[in-house]
């Protein structure tokens, strides 16, 4: 009989114990419901369009490049210079700037937010040893939108 009972107890103890984990997973989940898991889309990409200040430039000259960010509806951009930015590439004929922001509007914590679209410029410096001709570099556009 003392055997049942301890069972019984045992049995009883476990019962708690899985209905305190079931509440606990159940009342976590909301928390992780943001977190992306692999396989899962995250959020689409904004559109990009890339402009450049003039046609032609010489060596010597500055350039600018202007990149347009589209960003898809109920999705906006944050102002972060480490994952919102231009970064030029290395190239042996461009020397890169930093970037330059649009202005962006406050949020009730005094942050920079970008809605719809923003322009990012990244300036940049013709080597007065380039080549004559066409010069090839590259831009990477840095984002993180959020919902």
């Amino acid at each position: 009989m003392i055997y049942e009972s301890n069972l019984f107890i045992f049995l009883y103890m476990n019962k708690k114990l899985y209905l305190f984990l079931i509440f606990l997973i159940c009342g976590l989940a909301p928390l992780f419901s943001q977190i992306s898991l692999p396989g899962q889309s995250g959020p689409p990409d904004p559109e990009l369009i890339m402009t450049l200040d003039k046609e032609t430039y010489r060596p010597g000259e500055k350039a600018v490049i202007s990149v347009e960010f589209l960003f898809p509806e109920d999705y906006h951009q944050t102002f972060d210079p480490v994952n919102f930015r231009l970064e030029g590439l290395v190239s042996n004929s461009i020397l890169f700037g930093s970037t330059l922001y649009s202005e962006g509007v406050l949020d009730e914590a005094e942050i920079v937010q970008y809605y719809g679209n923003a322009v990012l410029r990244l300036e940049m410096m013709i080597s007065e040893t380039a080549p004559a001709g066409q010069l090839t570099g590259a831009v990477n556009a840095h984002f993180q939108l959020c919902d």
